[in-house]
This record gives C-alpha cells, sequence and structure tokens, in this order.
C-alpha cells in the first residue's frame, strides 16, 4: 500500500484552490489532508461558503485552518500544495522550500523572475520535486500529442497555434490590470507551456497585448503573443471577451509528417474531481498527401478524466520516489522566461 501523504494546502485566492482542496479529498488513498492555511481573513470566511464544482457540497467544510506559523512548526509533513493569489505564490513556495517539503504550486510563477529561480535553485539544491499547476500537461489529447512527437511521428514541429479564451464579466476584466500583460498571464501561461512543450525555447518573442475596451475595461484582456523560431512561427491567444471562447479553445501542432487539432481543449462534465473530456483530429503525411485538398485524419476521443487528478496522482508518485518528475528545474525556467517576455516584462 503506498505511503498516504500528509499535506498542507496553502492559500485559497487562486481560481484553482477550491478544486484541489476537492481532489485532495477524492484522492484518498494518496493524501491525508491535514489543513489549510489562509492568512487573510476575508478570504477565509469567503472560502468557507465556496461550493464544489458540482454544486453539491462545500469544498472547505470541515477542514482545519492553520496558520504558516503552525505549519513552518510541523515536522510530520510530506508536501505543500501552494494555492494564493497568483502574485503570492513564489513568495510562500518559497517559506515551504526553505522549510525542505516538496512542492506542488499553481501558475503562473510570480512577476519576479529573479525571485523564482530563487525558488527554483533552493528546490534544486535540497533535491526536493517543485511540481507546478499547468493542467493541460495532463490532458489526455496533449500527452498524446505529446507522445507522437516524441516517437517523431509528427516529423520536426514547425507550428503550435493555442487558443484559450473564455468569456469573463466586467469585474474579472478589470481584475487583469494587476498583471503585466493582463490575460496572457493569467491564461496565456497555459498555452505557453505548450508551446515550450512542443517546440522549446525561443527568443524572439512579439507580445501583442491589448485592451478590448469592451464594456469600458481597459485591461489588457486580449492576451496575443509571436514566437519565432529558425523553422516557423507559432502564436497564443487568450482573450477574456470571446462569446463562447471556452468551446472554441483549441490547440493546433503543425510537423513534417503529421498535424494535430485540438478543439476543444477540454468539455468540462462536473463532478468532485472535474471529469473532462477532449476530442482530437490526427492526420499523417501519407493520408494527407492523397487527400490533399479534402478532409483526411482520424478524429480521437479521450475521457473522461480528471482536470486535476492525473496531475496531483503524479505529484504524489514523485514525491514517494515511484518516478521522476518529467518537467525538470530547467523546464519551468525557460517556460517562465517565455511567459514573462510574451507578456512584454521580461527584465532580462
Amino acid at each position: 500500500m503506498p505511503k498516504k501523504l500528509r499535506v498542507v494546502q496553502i492559500g485559497t485566492a487562486h481560481d484553482h484552490a477550491a478544486d484541489h482542496v476537492d481532489t485532495i479529498r477524492a484522492l484518498n488513498q494518496d493524501y491525508e489532508l491535514v489543513g489549510v492555511c489562509e492568512p487573510d481573513e476575508q478570504l477565509r470566511e469567503a472560502a468557507k461558503l465556496r461550493i464544489s464544482c458540482d454544486g453539491t457540497y462545500r469544498s472547505y467544510a470541515d477542514v482545519r485552518w492553520l496558520t504558516m506559523e503552525e505549519i513552518l512548526g510541523m515536522e510530520d509533513l510530506d508536501a505543500a500544495i501552494i494555492e494564493t493569489g497568483e502574485l503570492d505564490l513564489v513568495r510562500y513556495a518559497q517559506q515551504i522550500a526553505d522549510k525542505g517539503l516538496p512542492i506542488h504550486m499553481d501558475k503562473p510563477c510570480g512577476e519576479n523572475y529573479g525571485e523564482f529561480k530563487h525558488l527554483v535553485d533552493t528546490m534544486r539544491e535540497k533535491k526536493l520535486p517543485l511540481h507546478i499547476g499547468y493542467m493541460y500537461r495532463y490532458n489526455e489529447a496533449v500527452k498524446y500529442c505529446r507522445q507522437l512527437k516524441e516517437e517523431g511521428k509528427l516529423g520536426e514541429i514547425f507550428a503550435v497555434e493555442a487558443q484559450m479564451s473564455v468569456l469573463h464579466d466586467i469585474q474579472k476584466r478589470q481584475w487583469l490590470k494587476r498583471f503585466k500583460g493582463g490575460m496572457m498571464f493569467f491564461l496565456g501561461c497555459h498555452l505557453v507551456d505548450i508551446v515550450y512543450s512542443m517546440c522549446g525555447e525561443c527568443e524572439d518573442i512579439l507580445p501583442l497585448n491589448t485592451s478590448t475596451h469592451n464594456e469600458g475595461v481597459d485591461s489588457d484582456d486580449y492576451g496575443f503573443a509571436v514566437f519565432r523560431y529558425r523553422n516557423g512561427i507559432s502564436f497564443v491567444k487568450a482573450c477574456a471577451a470571446e462569446v463562447n471562447g471556452f468551446g472554441r479553445r483549441q490547440i493546433v501542432v503543425t510537423g513534417t509528417k503529421g498535424s494535430v487539432v485540438i478543439e476543444p481543449i477540454e468539455q468540462r462534465t462536473g463532478g468532485p474531481q472535474v471529469e473532462t473530456y477532449v476530442t482530437a483530429h490526427v492526420t499523417f503525411y501519407d493520408e494527407g498527401i492523397q487527400h490533399r485538398f479534402g478532409n483526411s485524419g482520424t478524429d480521437m476521443t479521450f475521457g473522461p478524466f480528471g482536470r486535476y487528478t492525473e496531475m496531483m496522482e503524479d505529484f504524489a508518485q514523485i514525491v514517494r520516489g515511484e518516478q521522476e518528475n518529467r518537467f525538470s528545474y530547467e523546464d519551468e525556467l525557460a517556460v517562465q522566461r517565455m511567459l514573462l517576455k510574451a507578456c512584454g516584462n521580461w527584465k532580462g
């Protein structure tokens, strides 16, 4: 029987915070949730009222509320989950790194590259797992696409077109002003991660983030960035004001031997683990050349699977030493560099 990990969650402000509590509790063969820390009293009281994704229970019901001082003094913890607001993630994670615990931290990894690098360096020096919450890394269609790439079945990748939009209300869109790059920072980070996983790091990145000015909003609620490689161009788009934006979320990966179209990236069915499924259309060169000007390829369906389930199962296995983290320290630093450049916020 695998060891059950004693974990704490720090923060409730992140959009994925309650879902992580739900997922950790559902994975009770892997985790024991010792407690949750929310230093902000207003956020803590709001969290107590948070209803689960399927609307059937309160996510934080019966949790033990802890202070940071209590957590830092605990000797029997196995790991920590960091789910604060985006600009506080690294600061709280650094305290846990200094304590010497494995970390799962949500994304994006802050606006200060130096602070994030210091966190990564601390984890590297202590040989501790640092696991970042880019959930699409565990999306079954994305994993399949990555497998095709690694097996060489797509040939040389020369383009990724990635879109992740949604229709937010005025308050949420105006809230994006706190981030340089706005929507690119907030949701575009997921797609930057995918571009990196398919094409690697590039230096030539053109940020084109702007505001729709829809309903008087003046934040960068329309994120767009271009990534130039020696053999092609990729782009990322993340808009907060797009009608049916969630339904149009898509990833197109094009290589010299084939292409993969994932659209939508996910269709959520609810449930305590936020179940989802996804469809993809895969075409290899021989069939594509045979039907050059017509439809070709195969439709594939993946799921249902948990939006966060596989991610947190992966973290448990890494912490227990059952497998290596396939996303290295250097991978996380490279993704963060690309993201900050896509936000127009790279200070070198």
